[in-house]
């Protein structure tokens, strides 16, 4: 159905290739994580630097508007027509750990052989070009639009969605979109997100630092933990550190410095993860010569931390669509002696929001809920969904290949008749170097992007792009 129409792709990709990997990673060139917002810049600087250059090059391939009065988001347009495509993408980019990086600094992308290295060249600046070449494609295949295309540029998506919030009160949603950050061949629905700070009751007595981790989403890999020095507790950490290649000490003073470290996942995925947190209470909740209320406390730590699926928590389920709830820690620290351990907990249809927040304050009643947003499900026979299903089981030439419900969360929650799609086809061949665990993922260390599996992913949502087209002239 599409083979000539992707032969035309491929001759425009092989003229303007190196083109499209430029957007990346000048986009990869601005460390855009969130800091503290000024007027015009409400999530900091680099987040607004990273969308104004975003806007610009969109500007030099045809496309007009510009950044929000607020400077939360950028909106920009390609063609005409009474009905809108929408295409979500975003500027932002997690935090990093810069001293566990191999092959290059997190904001000093580049090129190696058949991937990209760099802190968004995944997640989420390749959106960002996608956006851009797939309509750059449907023009030189011959398949010009008769709808409008709005891309939605964010810089919040990682930390809080704030861009997307205002952009779904200040204007008309597209008819249908397609949001480039996920996998293919295409999302159906999300689960909801609930981030809560489950609030430990009690103080510490000897231990009088507990912290780690900078945002809810990415599984706490990095901790730090001091305690009021004795012997015997020094000698017991000690032992325990031989033997496990997560745990370090140290003698610093009347301290006793601890520093855990773990293997960071997406909290959507956390399978093969490791937990900080669950690293350094499990060891210290073995060593006797710590007192028994820090021990106590901490065996509740470890419950939380290492617990992917909320069983001891009592909030675990299942369901068809989305199968297990997930809650993973991302953030830990100490007021005032009292351990805040914050979770991000992944939720389909066999809970409620609320009845998920009421089994959290039944169990720890001093916890808070900082964000708490239920999910969504569009039927697997939906004719649009079908439709772009069809376009990755064709190119892919697996009829098999089916959409799925995912636990991440993208913008597509908060618009309406919206598709989240990858960025990588998996089934195009694609040298990678060698990466340790906890690297190369998007969210990880080595963040990666497999170029000739991003320019077929390109060519997949171009196609996509058309079949929407299509529905809505209909």
């Amino acid at each position: 159905m599409y083979q000539e129409i992707t032969k035309k792709m491929d001759e425009y990709i092989a003229l303007h290739k190196d083109e499209m990997l430029d957007v990346i990673l000048n986009l990869a060139k601005y460390p855009s994580i969130l800091e503290e917002g000024t007027e015009g810049a409400p999530f900091g600087k680099p987040c607004r630097e990273c969308l104004d250059a975003a806007v610009e090059i969109m500007k030099q391939h045809g496309f007009t508007g510009g950044v929000s009065s607020d400077g939360s988001y950028g909106l920009m347009n390609y063609g005409s027509g009474d009905k809108t495509i929408g295409l979500f993408a975003h500027t932002d980019v997690v935090p990093v750990s810069p001293e566990d990086w191999i092959y290059t600094k997190p904001f000093e992308p580049k090129r190696m052989g058949d991937v990209l290295v760099g802190r968004g060249v995944e997640d989420n600046k390749a959106g960002v070009a996608a956006s851009i070449y797939a309509v750059k494609l449907l023009e030189y295949a011959g398949l010009g639009l008769k709808n409008k295309v709005s891309v939605f540029l964010g810089s919040n998506e990682e930390c809080g969605m704030a861009d997307i919030e205002a952009f779904a009160r200040e204007n008309k949603m597209p008819d249908v979109s397609i949001v480039p950050d996920a996998g293919f061949p295409v999302s159906f629905g999300e689960k909801g997100i609930c981030r809560a700070h489950m609030i430990i009751d009690g103080k510490f007595e000897e231990i009088t630092e507990f912290c780690g981790g900078t945002a809810y989403n990415i599984m706490l890999d990095r901790l730090l933990v001091k305690i009021k020095y004795n012997d015997a507790l020094y000698n017991e950490i000690c032992d325990k550190a031989k033997d496990n290649k997560f745990l370090e000490a140290e003698k610093d003073g009347d301290l006793i410095v601890i520093r855990g470290t773990g293997l960071p996942k997406h909290a959507a995925s956390p399978e093969g993860g490791v937990n900080a947190a669950n690293v350094v209470s499990l060891a210290l909740c073995e060593c006797p010569s710590l007192c028994k209320n820090d021990r106590d406390m901490l065996a509740q730590i470890a419950d939380l931390a290492g617990d992917f699926y909320g069983e001891k928590l009592g909030i675990a389920c299942c369901d068809d669509c989305f199968g297990k709830l997930t809650s993973v820690n991302g953030i830990c620290s100490l007021e005032d002696g009292v351990p805040n351990i914050a979770l991000d907990i992944r939720y389909g249809t066999g809970i409620t929001a609320n009845e998920l927040e009421s089994r959290i304050t039944s169990a720890y009643p001093k916890a808070y809920i900082h964000e708490n947003k239920a999910g969504f499900a569009i039927p697997r026979d939906d004719k649009i969904a079908v439709s772009l299903e069809r376009v990755y089981a064709e190119l892919s030439g697996n009829p098999d290949a089916k959409g799925f419900y995912m636990g991440g969360g993208t913008y597509a929650r908060y618009l309406r008749n919206a598709f989240s799609v990858g960025l990588q086809a998996g089934y195009i061949e694609n040298e990678t170097p060698e990466l340790p665990a906890g690297h190369g993922d998007a969210h990880q260390s080595d963040e990666i992007l497999r170029v000739n599996q991003f320019v077929e992913a390109v060519k997949i949502i171009a196609l996509m792009l058309h079949e929407c087209d299509k529905a809505l002239s209909e």
